[in-house]
């Protein structure tokens, strides 16, 4: 890397670190990621940490209750049953998740980043790394959803935090420029890499945040979960269909997954469950999502409505 794009990674780095410092912003995190990771906590403590911001620990509670984690779980009502139903370090992860969605809201700039499309995007991929991650024989018990929902974190914070840079790099982008290599030009480093670096400062577990830096790489150097990001997000962006390139990350997702014993009528079944999993899921969590995006997950509804009939 030459000097002038290792200055432009430095001083992009430098105005974001008060982002990274998330207790900056919410000091609960603090207390909730200390209590978290104390063996000897129990679960009362660590709901009362929480509860001290009422606002947090509602977002908490709806994220709990989202479909992915209410699979064959009781509806949560209530901080503690969280804690005991889904265990501390999920729970951590959701409160450090929900102060980002708190975090990012009224974010602005909505030319530059559509934020319908950017958390039907960010939805999607949560809800499409499980059953990849249980292809490539990843332990069930991560919190996949989370990992895949903040995979692309980092472009939000640009956006909301150096515009104008953000800005020059979407007008290129609209111009057939490859993103990913002006985003370098532009920042010094691409948004899956500060992503990586925002969730490492957020202390999220290495293997997360190595595979979060290593989804634009081909998953290189991000393990088997880096692997399964690299897929989520390509199917990710076929459920959008809205993306630029949706056609050609379709055949690209689709050689993928049929290495690993995929058929195409399966990944075609996949594709439907997940826009429509992504409905429900942005519902619960009060997220708007793109009118074509609502249209295709109804379309899908009713047809296999109509097949079971």
């Amino acid at each position: 890397m030459s000097k002038v794009l290792q200055n432009r990674r430095r001083e992009t780095l430098a105005a974001l670190l008060r982002v990274g410092e998330l207790e900056s912003i919410s000091p609960v995190l603090e207390s909730v990621k200390r209590i978290a990771d104390d063996p000897n906590a129990d679960a009362d403590q660590l709901a009362e940490a929480i509860r001290v911001d009422q606002g947090l620990a509602a977002r908490v509670i709806k994220l709990a209750n989202s479909a992915y984690y209410t699979v064959g779980r009781n509806k949560i009502h209530e901080l503690r049953q969280a804690v005991v139903q889904l265990g501390f370090n999920s729970v951590k992860q959701l409160t450090m998740t929900a102060q980002v969605l708190d975090f990012m809201e009224d974010e602005g700039h909505e030319e530059w980043l559509p934020i319908d499309r950017f958390w039907a995007h960010s939805l999607a991929c949560g809800l499409a790394l499980a059953p990849l991650a249980r292809r490539l024989g990843l332990p069930p018990e991560k919190d996949y959803f989370v990992i895949g929902f903040l995979h692309d974190i980092a472009k939000p914070v640009l956006c909301k935090y150096l515009p104008s840079k953000w800005i020059k790099v979407v007008e290129s982008h609209r111009r057939n420029r490859d993103a990913i290599r002006m985003e370098v030009e532009v920042f010094g480093i691409n948004h899956a890499e500060i992503g990586a670096w925002l969730l490492r400062m957020w202390r999220f577990p290495q293997e997360v945040f190595m595979a979060v830096g290593a989804h634009h790489h081909e998953g290189k150097g991000g393990g088997d979960l880096g692997l399964a990001l690299v897929q989520a997000n390509l199917l990710a962006s076929v459920i959008m269909d809205t993306f630029p390139f949706g056609s050609r990350n379709r055949r690209r997702v689709s050689t993928q997954l049929a290495r690993h014993g995929f058929t195409l009528q399966q990944i075609n079944d996949l594709i439907d469950s997940i826009r429509e999993e992504v409905l429900v899921t942005s519902e619960e969590l009060e997220l708007p999502l793109p009118d074509e995006i609502v249209e295709e997950a109804n379309k899908a509804a009713k047809e296999r409505d109509s097949l079971e009939e």
